[in-house]
This record gives structure tokens, C-alpha cells and sequence, in this order.
């Protein structure tokens, strides 16, 4: 059965199959990833190579796993600070700090890439994470397309224009509001959960009668 895409993923696949850089905002649940793996497919039907990043150990040692048992051991690697596997794979794997050390070591491992991957791109002018979002995109070869995947984006169009104008091309950006996933708030209160204002101030753990539930 053929895989029902989104209008979302739609419009993001259109634009992939056109080589064209995208920033994609949607909530999580959406189905962000499936977009990464359609450009990894491509990559790999076209005998090219990509580059996932990711801001954690963690989310790129997931993202190792699902996309090795996918597609196959001898076509995914790993690269993180202390994990080197299969480096010469085809879809690599990495942190996004080394991907931009990578840019500054040694650039012609990215000269025949097609596309890197930006997850979680929400952390560009995050100041605890310092500019490497910023320096992966300003410094990354101008044959490498961008795409750019983040539940929380709230200056896409401003991110995009950046964009734009480091690379002097086009970027089209993809936004879905549509939660799939329901986002409900709950309070734990001296060991309940709590549904809303209204049990709290039943239970006694709110005396003020103006509250709102």
C-alpha cells in the first residue's frame, strides 16, 4: 500500500524532487521525519550522499539505530565526539558540532554531499549552543542543499531570508499548525495529577475563587 502523505509532506517532497533548500515547521508528531527519510531515499536511489544532523548524542544515536535497521547497515555511519562507525557510508550521521568541524577540518568530505539535514534547526542563535548552527550554514559548500526541520521555528521567515541571502538561493518554507498529537497540560500536586484549576481548588490546593479553569 502506498505510503498517504500530508500537505505538508507534499509540498516538501515537491520541493526535494526540485533540489530546492526548505525549512519545514510543524508540531511534534507531524511527521517531520518522514521528509528526512524521503531525501535519504533519494539520495541513496540517486548513488549520492547525505548528512543528518542532529543537536545531542542521544537523538543521533536514535536516529543511527532507526535508520540502520531501515536501510541497512553499509548504508548509514555514525560520527558524534565519541562514536565513529561506518564513516564512509553514503548517509552519515552527526552531531551538528561535528559537521562544522568537519566544514573547518576537513571540507572536501562534504564536496560531493547533496543534502545535510538540519533536525531541531531552532537551536540557530541559541546562546548556550554558541554559533554552530550559524557556522554550519554559512560555511557549508554551495552544492549542498538544506533541509531545515524544527516543531518551533517562531522567525521562520526571517531564519529563511538569512538563508537566502548567505547562499543566494531560494528557500521555501513549509509551515503545518495542525497538531496530530494532542499537547494537555497536567498538575502534580503533593503526589496527584491534576486535570485543571478546577480539582485544584476542589481539592483544596487553591483557595482564590477568581481562578480560571
Amino acid at each position: 500500500m502506498p505510503m498517504i502523505y500530508d500537505e505538508f509532506q507534499k509540498k516538501a517532497i515537491q520541493h526535494i524532487d526540485n533540489n530546492h533548500t526548505i525549512i519545514v515547521s510543524a508540531p511534534t508528531g507531524a511527521g517531520k521525519t518522514v521528509i528526512a527519510e524521503y531525501a535519504i531515499e533519494k539520495t541513496l536511489i540517486a548513488n549520492s550522499k547525505a548528512i543528518y544532523t542532529a543537536p545531542i548524542k542521544a537523538l543521533s544515536n536514535q536516529k543511527y539505530r532507526d535508520f540502520r535497521a531501515k536501510y541497512g547497515e553499509d548504508k548509514i555511519g555514525i560520527l558524534t565526539g565519541d562514536v565513529s562507525i561506518n564513516s564512509g557510508a553514503p548517509i552519515l550521521i552527526m552531531t551538528t558540532e561535528i559537521y562544522r568541524n568537519t566544514l573547518f577540518e576537513n571540507i572536501n568530505r562534504v564536496r560531493d554531499i547533496s543534502w545535510v539535514i538540519f533536525d531541531e534547526v531552532h537551536y540557530l542563535d541559541d546562546i548556550e549552543r554558541g554559533t554552530v548552527w550559524e557556522e554550519s550554514i554559512m560555511f557549508s559548500p554551495p552544492n549542498v542543499n538544506f533541509i531545515c526541520l524544527s516543531a518551533t521555528v517562531p522567525n521562520i521567515m526571517e531564519m529563511s531570508q538569512w538563508i537566502e541571502s548567505i547562499h543566494n538561493r531560494p528557500v521555501h518554507v513549509i509551515i503545518e499548525s495542525k497538531r496530530p498529537v494532542p499537547l494537555k497540560h497536567r498538575f502534580q500536586c503533593q503526589g496527584k495529577i491534576m486535570h485543571n484549576n478546577k480539582q485544584l481548588r476542589k481539592e483544596g490546593y487553591l483557595h482564590c475563587e477568581d481562578w480560571r479553569s
